[in-house]
């Protein structure tokens, strides 16, 4: 055979391979380029969605993970504060004390500041805005520790002062047992924000835009936002000599001034963190007023908003209720 004979008929055996006999006894070509891609594509959308769910995971962790780091700077930004801070006080200490004569005249200052009937245990059952007449303006960060040191400073001399007036005068005794009352309460947020405004919110960073990207990663799982917090109160009374009451969170002082104003200044001992630490619990006086105490310190509790007003007379009720001196209290 003849190399031309092999190349023609090695040609004929491919072509006759690439035919494919009808049932009629037809020839008919095979699928072509265009049948194969459509018949991979549903093929290939099927693979794509059972991929979406998770790429949507991972992206979901991209976002937690990008939230982390940042939440994690912010600690140990906040950690050399308190080194810092540390460090300054150890400074200090090293330093000469101050003499005995001006020891003497601030403790009397402070004595003399602490005269009025309102004053009591309660100077430190609370801790929000203990001294409201403080201006809270904007200082840098050298005088804002500057600030802290001063404050500590005059409440430690007026706790020394009224401990020892106390201590001077009569004590009066306690007999038998209190009586103890526990209930609970929901305080609700007020109208949580929109998808639109937590994307917004993201966009300023910091912790305030961490906070929005918890929240819009909880919806993007299907998850309900907090609507109300489950609020314990407690109450110990011994009778008319002392009523003690425990109240969970950062109480504000104007629940102090409040209580002890209609139940009795003598009486009534207002005792806050107890229980529990949802968040910063305002009276409608700072609820109205706004700023951290108001509603801006929820992003630091993972609270989606600031508490719904009304929230000062449901508590006030509760523990006069508790008391036997008004509305029944929580069950």
């Amino acid at each position: 055979m003849s190399a031309r004979s092999a190349s023609a008929s090695v040609a004929t055996a491919r072509a006759g391979r690439a035919r494919v006999r009808t049932a009629s006894g037809g020839v008919a070509e095979p699928p072509g380029r265009e049948e194969h891609e459509r018949a991979r594509e549903p093929r290939e959308q099927a693979a794509r969605a059972a991929e979406e769910p998770a790429v949507r995971r991972a992206q979901e962790r991209q976002v937690e993970g990008r939230a982390h780091h940042q939440l994690d700077a912010l600690g140990q930004e906040r950690i050399h504060e308190v080194a810092e801070h540390a460090r300054r006080g150890r400074e200090r200490r090293r330093r000469p004390e101050r003499p005995a004569a001006l020891r003497a005249a601030e403790e009397r200052a402070a004595e003399e500041a602490l005269g009025g009937e309102h004053v009591g245990a309660g100077i430190v059952g609370e801790r929000a805005q203990e001294l409201p007449g403080r201006a809270r303006a904007d200082r840098d960060a050298e005088g804002e520790r500057r600030r802290d040191e001063e404050v500590a400073a005059e409440q430690g001399g007026q706790i020394a002062a009224e401990v020892r007036r106390l201590l001077a005068g009569e004590l009066v005794p306690l007999a038998g047992a209190p009586a103890v009352c526990y209930g609970r309460i929901e305080l609700l947020f007020d109208t949580l924000p929109t998808r639109a405004e937590w994307e917004e919110r993201v966009k300023g960073g910091g912790p305030i835009g961490y906070h929005a990207q918890v929240q819009l990663a909880r919806l993007d799982r299907g998850e309900a936002l907090q609507t109300k917090i489950s609020y314990p109160i407690q109450t110990f009374s011994f009778g008319d000599r002392l009523a003690m009451v425990f109240l969970p969170g950062e109480v504000v002082v104007d629940y102090s001034l409040r209580l002890k104003r209609e139940l009795g200044g003598r009486r009534i001992w207002v005792n806050a963190y107890s229980n529990d630490l949802p968040c910063y619990i305002p009276s409608e006086r700072v609820l109205q007023e706004g700023g951290y105490e108001g509603g801006g310190a929820m992003v630091y509790f993972d609270r989606p908003t600031r508490l719904k007003p009304g929230l000062e007379q449901t508590i006030v009720d509760t523990v006069q209720g508790q008391l036997g001196a008004g509305k029944p209290a929580a069950t």
